[in-house]
C-alpha cells in the first residue's frame, strides 16, 4: 500500500508505462502514420530490432507541409517517417527514460527539465536493450495512481 508522494516518487516507471503507442519503421510513409497521429499525436520509429530512434508528432507534419516540395512528397506517398523525425536515441537520458528510473526522473522530463527545455507531452520509455515499452505521460501517471490509491 503507498502510503506518501516519496513512495510514489520513488517508484520505477515501468509502472506507469502507456503500452498503446503506435511504432512505425523508418521506411513507412508519413501518409500511413496519419491516422496513428490523430488518435495519439506521436509514433515512435523504431529499427528492425524495436529499438528507438525517433518520434514523429503532429508538429513534425504541420511542420513539413509548410515545405511546398517536403508537402508534394507527403501527398504523394512518397516522404518516408525518417525524413520527419526528431531523431531520439534511447541513451539520450533527458528526452528518453529507461523502465527502471524512478518516476521522479520521468516527471522532472515531462514537466521541462530537459534539453529542449519545454514540458514534454510524453517521455518515450526503454528497457536495458533500448527497445520501446511505450510511454508515460500525465494522463497514464494519473492512471495508475487511481489504481494504486483505490487498493
Amino acid at each position: 500500500m503507498i502510503t506518501n508522494t516519496e513512495q510514489v516518487l520513488k517508484m520505477k516507471a515501468r509502472y506507469f508505462v502507456d503500452p498503446n503507442v503506435p511504432r512505425a519503421p523508418q521506411t513507412a510513409t508519413v501518409r500511413s502514420i496519419i491516422d496513428n497521429l490523430q488518435q495519439h499525436n506521436r509514433v515512435f520509429v523504431v529499427d528492425e530490432r524495436d529499438q528507438l530512434i525517433g518520434i514523429v508528432s503532429d508538429q513534425d507534419v504541420v511542420e513539413a507541409l509548410k515545405n511546398a516540395d517536403q508537402a508534394g512528397r507527403i501527398k504523394s506517398g512518397a516522404a518516408t517517417v525518417a525524413e520527419i523525425m526528431t531523431p531520439l536515441e534511447p541513451t539520450q537520458t533527458d528526452t528518453v527514460a529507461r523502465d527502471n528510473e524512478p518516476l521522479q526522473a520521468v516527471i522532472d522530463k515531462l514537466s521541462g527539465k530537459n534539453s529542449q527545455g519545454k514540458p514534454f507531452r510524453a517521455v518515450p520509455v526503454v528497457n536495458a536493450e533500448g527497445n520501446v515499452i511505450g510511454q508515460v505521460t500525465r494522463g497514464s501517471i494519473q492512471t495508475r495512481l487511481t489504481e494504486l490509491l483505490g487498493e
